[in-house]
């Protein structure tokens, strides 16, 4: 990519370039939490009590990957305004490895606790039970999330905006699909309730 772009454009373009795409991303973003809600919402009473009490942990693992790929991005993005290319790239491994034993780490932690944090979180049997499980695939499942946000941000350290949004969009599409035929069982998909 070329990296004289951000020095030759003019600012309300260059603004708009770069914020609309992360913007757009964002509101994508929040739409996996309202999709999944919606739809566990017309499956179960206990199963929205869930994803309620499972959501922070979810904002938890956001922001521990987010929090990783900024910084990764930042360091980045100073080296690339040195003309450091090689230790541009250097940072980009060294924020990919951070990320992964993050996630680990996590993950480990997360699971090893989620039944104490349900337990006192919630009332009934069954939404103990429902939590433990969505908790547990989310918490397990989050190498996703960790690895998606230090990419975007390394991509968004060199300008580009608009490859982590198209990215986004087609995950949350995905989302929106998968959700629908795993949680109801459509066709050849089994009915998996809270765990789809």
């Amino acid at each position: 990519m070329e990296q004289t772009f951000m020095k030759e454009k003019k600012i309300l373009p260059l603004v708009l370039s770069m914020s609309l795409p992360m913007m757009l991303s964002m509101l994508v973003n929040s739409l996996y939490n309202i999709v999944d809600s919606y739809f566990i919402g017309k499956y179960s009473k206990d199963g929205l009590a869930a994803l309620s009490v499972i959501f922070p942990i979810q904002l938890l693992i956001s922001a521990l990957a987010i929090g990783t790929g900024v910084g990764a991005g930042t360091v980045m993005s100073k080296y690339y305004g040195l003309s450091k290319e090689k230790e541009a790239k250097e940072t980009a491994g060294v924020g990919f490895l951070l990320s992964v034993c993050t996630y680990i780490l996590f993950a480990l932690i997360s699971s090893s606790i989620m039944g104490i944090y349900t337990t006192i979180s919630l009332q009934t049997p069954q939404a103990r039970s429902f939590a433990c499980t969505y908790g547990r695939i989310v918490c397990g499942f989050s190498f996703g999330i960790f690895c998606e946000s230090n990419w975007t941000k390394i991509l968004q350290a060199k300008g580009d905006m608009k490859t982590p949004m198209i990215a986004q969009v087609i995950g949350a599409a995905t989302n929106i699909v998968l959700d629908y035929l795993l949680i109801f069982g459509i066709g050849v998909f089994p009915e998996m309730g809270v765990a789809g």
